[in-house]
């Protein structure tokens, strides 16, 4: 008869044990994750890339950056001052991006991450079938998809796509064609909107 209380007893605690040790695991389990998630770094950087621009049409314009990010587990901030330049076509492109960065997956070593930009740019393009030259300033505003990774070393790496648009805010011709200025003055109006993409690498410092 004891014993039959005994395992009834037993029994009866397996429930109890199953609930207690499935909840042990899940808390050592949330724990984990968040000890995982817990990202909170930042560092300076060069970057170098090439992009489309409204002027050039689809000619890839290569440049070189110096930036800042920092980012605290889910959220991260991005600055960056870029220049491009275009030998063959005497082009030069000032570009200043602010961005706002969201990891999914937040990790020290290896993340993806997306995000929106909105920068100023600057272009200056002298006229190649006349003299003077065309001086551009617009708002840029920009999708960002990447991936950032960590060596053993420590140093960050990053390689991202920025799909957007150029929104045109001022554009300044400096030319005299005498006569025929009227008619050049009808054929330098554009429309102001165009689609740009731009893929850059980063390494920090």
């Amino acid at each position: 008869m004891k014993m039959k209380k005994l395992i009834l007893i037993l029994l009866c605690c397996i429930p109890f044990t199953i609930k207690c040790s499935a909840e042990l695991i899940e808390q050592e389990n949330q724990c984990l994750l968040e000890e995982k998630s817990a990202v909170d770094k930042s560092f300076f950087y060069w970057s170098v890339g090439a992009g489309s621009h409204s002027n050039i049409k689809f000619i890839p314009l290569p440049g070189i950056g110096l930036g800042y990010r920092y980012q605290h587990n889910y959220i991260g901030f991005d600055i960056s001052a870029d220049a491009g330049i275009l030998p063959a076509l005497g082009s030069l492109m000032f570009k200043l991006s602010p961005a706002l960065l969201v990891y999914p997956y937040p990790d020290d070593t290896s993340e993806y991450y997306c995000g929106l930009s909105c920068g100023i740019c600057f272009f200056y393009q002298p006229h190649v079938y006349r003299s003077g030259s065309n001086n551009t300033i617009g708002l840029l505003p920009e999708l960002v998809a990447g991936y950032q990774f960590q060596t053993d070393s420590g140093r960050e790496y990053f390689v991202e796509f920025r799909p957007g648009l150029s929104l045109i805010l001022d554009r300044d011709n400096h030319h005299d064609f005498g006569m025929l200025n009227d008619f050049y003055k009808r054929k330098d109006k554009k429309k102001n909107l165009y689609p740009t993409a731009g893929i850059r690498f980063g390494l920090s410092f």
